[in-house]
């Protein structure tokens, strides 16, 4: 069974941290903050708005605000945070897309403007970005691994802004030796994900669709390929460069390592749900990436991190959570 507790203090620096969380009311965000917690370090979560009740927890601090806001990025200095997660993001493409210049100020010129604020505060905070495996747009194949070295071709005004700032926040790593680290998350999935919201993966959306016994839309011939990685895989991932000594020198990968199609993504979450294999192809997206799976011989190597939830595993806890809410 999949839950926060797995996560032990043996797993990660044993040391109890002040940390803070921007966009900590998020679905990545809720999941680092209680395991966080769980680990005895004490948690701040800022976000645009609270968290959904089923995503509260007494035991994490919610501030209400804006990391666009100078004041707010003055305040979190003067907090003096041992590490800062910078989860904050407009990370809907079709969002970004349709508000380029709400989506810039988000996605790149806050987390600069931190990373210039911080650099000038404190040498010691660990600022820790997420970045997007969507950098990589059309460099991956079916049957060849993208490694943080593959070329970068980023398609959208979301994988471009996240490109920007990956960037600065290397080279300041790289030149300022600051410990600022930067992971490129790939699909993630796991519970408190809302299939009707549009940040919301196609897993949830998937579930939300068999449970209810209706067909279950692929965009194109669904032969697409992603790499689904588990929320606890990927905050094990985020935690793990808290025990670092020195700053690395490019982003990290943050993936399961696998692949599957998206049409057997939907066939094997049907087959879970016990629903017939009802299937709609409508048209494909424009610029929809073929295929995407992550290299994680860097993350293993260095980190000693390696993925443990395994997809069917993860989905048949998701689809019974689903039954359960019902």
């Amino acid at each position: 069974m999949v839950n926060q507790s797995q996560t032990s203090n043996s797993q990660m620096n044993p040391l109890r941290y002040r940390i803070l969380i921007t966009g900590g009311a998020g679905f990545i965000g809720t999941h680092l903050g209680r395991i966080c917690q769980n680990l005895g370090h004490s948690v701040t979560s800022l976000d645009l708005v609270p968290p959904a009740p089923e995503r509260r927890s007494d035991e994490v601090d919610f501030v209400q605000g804006d990391v666009r806001d100078e004041a707010q990025i003055q305040w979190a200095l003067d907090q003096n945070y041992d590490a800062i997660f910078f989860l904050a993001a407009i990370s809907s493409v079709p969002h970004c897309d349709a508000e380029p210049h709400l989506a810039y100020e988000t996605n790149t010129l806050a987390p600069l403007r931190w990373l210039e604020r911080l650099r000038n505060h404190s040498r010691d905070t660990r600022f820790i970005f997420s970045s997007t495996s969507a950098v990589y747009g059309h460099s991956g194949s079916e049957h060849q691994a993208l490694s943080e070295a593959s070329p970068l071709q980023p398609l959208s005004h979301y994988a471009y802004q996240k490109w920007i700032t990956e960037t600065a926040l290397t080279q300041a790593a790289i030149h300022a030796k600051l410990p600022y680290y930067c992971f490129r998350l790939f699909n993630v999935y796991g519970p408190y994900q809302d299939p009707k919201s549009p940040y919301s993966g196609v897993i949830s959306k998937f579930i939300d669709l068999a449970t209810q016994k209706k067909p279950l839309i692929l965009f194109g011939d669904g032969h697409q390929t992603r790499d689904f990685v588990h929320v606890q895989d990927v905050v094990k991932g985020l935690l793990s460069v808290l025990k670092l000594k020195t700053p690395l020198q490019h982003p990290i990968n943050l993936g399961s390592g696998s692949s599957i199609s998206i049409k057997q993504l939907a066939t094997l979450i049907q087959d879970l749900c016990e629903v017939p294999h009802e299937q709609e192809n409508h048209a494909e997206r424009p610029n929809d990436v073929r295929h995407s799976v992550s290299s994680i011989e860097f993350l293993k190597k260095t980190l000693g991190i390696t993925p443990e939830v395994r997809l069917e595993q993860g989905l048949k806890e998701l689809i019974q959570s689903s039954r359960n809410a019902l």
